[in-house]
């Protein structure tokens, strides 16, 4: 596929290219029964206190501006925490120039990780596990929440997949492989965790991952699930290796980033803004963006179309988000990797092939001295027909690097038996 040239570059429509609004999005998922009713009682409550309760709010103080404390995300900087170099220490480590490279920019690569036909052993194994549903043991979800999901014809191996690799050697075996965790270990430090392992698989005809951004993963939770607990910058927190495991190019949908924007934290701090105070900035809205907006965040599956309706919400308040950047599209080969913080506003094209699904498998790396699901019990997964609870004891960290001096983390040595 031949990306545009524009006469004068936008990088608003450029983020847009590939992706529907919303509204059409919405459209093709309607609500039925029960949950159709709830939506439109919803968008009716909030649409009658909207004009009873406005008064009553400036008077006792309620009044919120989500854009409060927003220009504290602004310029945010990146402190690196490893000292090994490739100068000093040789193997996998990252030279100086990379490691500048990754400050300037937030991501680094491609580096070659396995071999084509390594790349592709793999994924034949990966694919026979899913069908036969990982032996139905699931480490995130449940089965209430797998049932929902197959009910509505989404469940896949980007669900059945996240945390698998605590199980399975050959999947431990490369997340914590000397060429990832060296130059993880340039970046964050010695001692390094795998706190999350999962596939991100994109069919022919599959729609674009829309654009997100994220420090600590507080996602669908209630709260951060990474909490450090020394200074660290946001976009320090943890860092993403992102393996191909089949060629990855613009048509059946490779990554696209915003280099640099992990200096400009206001998307994701906007975003659960919109959150934390959802009553008062849904009673600001029209009704037809209140139902829009209840639709996406509670009847969505996932968490890409919840971030697609707060990002059109946030360019209402911020049109200047993302002025002075570019996006980058990251073509791979099969068994080459990427690092990158999240923080670095990121998506990933539609696929359009008929024939040739892409997949890459991803470790997701922060310190000992985070806590990981901290005062968590209980996590939610998003469904089509609402966020169903789930027990989060089994989502356990890899130790893949150095040792655990804090004790705050439930971590592996190894795969479980």
């Amino acid at each position: 596929m031949e990306l545009p040239v524009f006469d004068h570059y936008d990088i608003k429509e450029d983020m847009m290219r590939g992706f529907e609004p919303l509204e059409a999005i919405l459209d093709r998922q309607p609500l039925k029964g029960v949950n159709a009713w709830k939506l439109k009682l919803a968008s009716v409550v909030f649409s009658l206190l909207k004009y009873s309760y406005s008064p009553v709010k400036k008077l006792v103080g309620a009044d919120v501006n989500i854009t409060e404390g927003m220009e504290d995300k602004r310029n945010l900087g990146m402190r690196i925490r490893g000292h090994r170099r490739q100068e000093t220490d040789g193997g996998y480590y990252l030279s100086e120039e990379e490691v500048k490279t990754f400050i300037r920019d937030g991501i680094l690569g491609p580096y070659p990780l396995l071999s084509a036909s390594h790349a592709d052993a793999l994924k034949a194994h990966i694919y026979a596990l899913q069908a036969g549903d990982f032996g139905g043991e699931m480490l995130f979800g449940n089965a209430r929440a797998r049932d929902v999901l197959k009910r509505h014809g989404m469940w896949n191996l980007n669900y059945s997949g996240l945390y698998q690799a605590l199980r399975y050697h050959e999947l431990w075996d490369v997340l914590s492989a000397k060429p990832i965790t060296q130059r993880m270990a340039s970046l964050l430090g010695d001692n390094l965790l795998c706190w999350r392992s999962q596939f991100f698989e994109k069919p022919p005809g599959a729609t674009g991952t829309f654009w997100h951004q994220t420090g600590t993963f507080r996602e669908s939770s209630i709260r951060p699930k990474l909490v450090p607990t020394r200074d660290t910058d946001e976009s320090m927190v943890q860092l993403t290796a992102w393996v191909a495991l089949t060629d990855v190019t613009i048509d059946n949908g490779c990554m696209r980033f915003v280099p640099g924007s992990y200096r400009d934290g206001r998307f994701e701090y906007l975003t659960y803004q919109m959150k934390r105070h959802a009553t008062n900035y849904l009673m600001t809205l029209p009704r037809k963006k209140i139902e829009r907006l209840i639709h996406a965040a509670r009847f969505t599956a996932g968490n890409f179309v919840k971030v697609q309706a707060a990002y059109e919400m946030i360019l209402d308040e911020v049109p200047d988000l993302f002025d002075g950047f570019e996006t980058r599209s990251m073509e791979m080969k099969a068994g080459e990797f990427i690092i990158f913080t999240s923080l670095n506003t990121h998506a990933s094209h539609p696929n359009i092939t008929t024939d040739d699904t892409r997949l890459a498998f991803a470790g997701r790396y922060t310190t000992t001295d985070v806590k990981v699901y901290n005062g968590f019990r209980k996590d939610v997964c998003a469904t089509p027909e609402g966020e169903i609870p789930f027990d989060v004891s089994r989502c356990a960290c890899m130790q893949v690097m150095g040792e655990d001096h804090y004790g705050y983390n439930q971590i592996l040595s190894r795969p479980l038996p």
